[in-house]
């Protein structure tokens, strides 16, 4: 089959057509590597009848049935995801927000917010002086801080202005931020509000949904992946045990490699889906 940029090789076993190549279309260089080229029409499926094509067929009924189980791996992933969302929706709606008035650049790089005092502002800064690690994000507007905020679930288009917390005045209400020298273009608003940064937490916890999604329907590049994790049995298909001694390879290690060199590439070398 000739197709604008590729060429497959398929032959004939029984009723079916297998692909046996594929490779990148050249014209022909004399009269004697022409073929005749015949022009079909019809309705094409593929399907992958590989092991791991014929394992996503059933992992993905299995794995549902598995994960409606208390003690299943994926089951207990989403439920640690859940909770952890609402740990940070928690801490964010504690926190709640806190108004500044100005800012300054200090020679260090740092940015300094100067704070507008209210009856809970000593609570609020005493708990991100509790915290580590927290980042702030700022807000021309008043921010949202509803249990259902979007910004738990997905990021927002328009990137804030966010620093790490460095330093605390109480006395003077001052807080001090790091920024990151890829977000050092950005600048915060002469006036606004400051609020938990929920960026690092978005992404991870996106990256985590999308890792977990792709085992629980097989789509990741190793399909039996979700089974194993749920202590179940997959099939192995058939390989031949390769030698890790070869010609080449005793040239890589000048002449021999150690023992445990030796095993550890034939472990490599005859290990599945590696």
């Amino acid at each position: 089959m000739c197709g604008q940029e590729r060429t497959i090789n398929i032959r004939r076993t029984g009723d079916k057509l297998i692909i046996d190549k594929i490779e990148k279309f050249r014209q022909a260089k004399n009269i004697n590597e022409q073929r005749p080229v015949i022009i079909i029409e019809g309705k094409f499926n593929f399907y992958d009848t590989s092991l791991a094509g014929t394992l996503r067929k059933t992992a993905r009924n299995d794995l549902d049935i598995l994960v409606e189980n208390s003690n299943s791996y994926l089951g207990l992933w989403n439920e640690y995801n859940k909770l952890e969302i609402e740990s940070i929706k928690r801490k964010v709606q504690e926190v709640g927000w806190l108004k500044y008035r100005s800012y300054q650049m200090l020679d260090n790089g740092n940015y300094r917010f100067k704070l507008m005092g209210d009856n809970n502002i000593d609570i609020q800064l005493k708990m991100l002086m509790d915290g580590n690690n927290i980042s702030l994000e700022t807000s021309e507007s008043f921010p949202s801080l509803d249990a259902d905020d979007t910004r738990v679930t997905r990021q927002n288009k328009i990137k804030p202005f966010i620093g790490m917390v460095e330093e605390i005045d109480l006395f003077n209400l001052n807080i001090d931020i790091s920024v990151s020298k890829l977000d050092d273009d950005l600048s915060p608003p002469k006036q606004g509000f400051l609020s938990i940064s929920l960026q690092r937490d978005v992404t991870r916890l996106s990256r985590r949904q999308e890792a977990e999604k792709s085992i629980r329907n097989a789509t990741c590049p190793m399909p039996q992946l979700g089974l194993i994790l749920e202590n179940q049995r997959v099939p192995v298909r058939r390989v031949r045990e390769y030698k890790p001694l070869s010609p080449d390879t005793k040239k890589v290690f000048n002449g021999s490699p150690t023992p445990r060199q030796q095993e550890a590439l034939k472990v490599a070398l005859n290990t599945p889906d590696i």
